[in-house]
């Protein structure tokens, strides 16, 4: 647990050193730096941190599980919301025992941490009471052994009230057997799996082609939030032949309460999406 309070509280700090903080704009680099004499290179400067939008390139984020095995746990990024009030993030469990791995998304509102008076009340029992569960997957239940469930935060939407989740199933040395869609709305805390994205990709192709896609190996791509319907989920879909071809499935939205589908196109093309979240990123030193 100390490597989420670690980074937590380094989230917070910078946060809190933002002159522009309080009017949830942007906290650095609001004009280009000035350029560096000839003499000097990146070397000369210590890396830094620097908010930085999140589902850039769309849908390509996942957590690092490099030393999962080693450590037991690993931590992804914190995804702060647009109006820079929430932020949230997954953790990644490994259970040596049956070689299983788990997950658990969370929340924390940083608008209350920041309004501590003192910097000394960021201790990680204190950061903790804030943190809240959005949801697990793996924990509640032993599953077959290796066997592995993860979360990755997709992206946040562009009022800031909802967050996409995708979670990743499948075995070890097997590989990723499905990707499930989550969304949570923070206005009434309601967590919704987006089944009915699958459903539909299922239905039209086997109405289309007479193809049985649960036949096959096939998942879905998650890309984020669509720029023109802003309460649609922008989903590409895949087929795998046996000697690991990638054939395109069709571009899809779905709506975030799960109740339309939509094809949008057929040909491979990019599907402009909102990119709203931001994370912490680490620049190696130098501009």
């Amino acid at each position: 647990m100390r490597l989420k309070f670690k980074y937590l509280i380094c989230l917070i700090l910078i946060l809190l050193c933002s002159n522009n903080f309080s009017s949830y704009g942007l906290p650095f680099f609001k004009k280009k730096p000035e350029p560096l004499p000839a003499e000097q290179t990146a070397r000369d400067f210590a890396d830094y941190y620097m908010l930085s939008l999140y589902n850039d390139p769309p849908g390509a984020q996942n957590i690092d599980l490099s030393n999962l095995q080693q450590y037991k746990i690993r931590v992804s990024s914190a995804v702060i919301s647009p109006d820079m009030k929430k932020a949230v993030f997954s953790e990644v469990y490994f259970y040596p025992q049956r070689l299983q791995v788990a997950s658990r998304a969370m929340w924390i509102n940083l608008k209350q941490v920041l309004n501590f008076k003192s910097i000394d009340l960021l201790h990680p029992k204190m950061l903790n009471s804030y943190t809240k569960t959005i949801m697990t997957t793996g924990m509640d239940r032993l599953y077959k052994r290796n066997s592995f469930r993860t979360l990755t935060v997709v992206d946040w939407s562009a009022d800031g009230k909802k967050i996409l989740l995708k979670e990743i199933i499948g075995r070890r040395l097997k590989g990723i057997s499905a990707t499930r869609l989550w969304a949570y709305n923070f206005e009434d805390k309601s967590l919704i799996r987006l089944n009915s994205i699958r459903s539909a990709i299922v239905y039209y192709w086997k109405n289309k082609s007479k193809v049985q896609l649960d036949e096959y190996v096939w998942d879905i791509a998650p890309l984020g939030w669509s720029l023109s319907d802003p309460d649609y989920i922008v989903v590409n879909s895949y087929g795998y032949s046996r000697r690991g071809k990638k054939s395109f499935l069709g571009s899809w939205k779905v709506h975030f309460q799960n109740t339309r589908t939509e094809l949008i196109s057929l040909h491979n093309q990019k599907t402009p999406v909102s990119r709203n979240g931001y994370f912490l990123n680490r620049i190696k030193g130098g501009f």
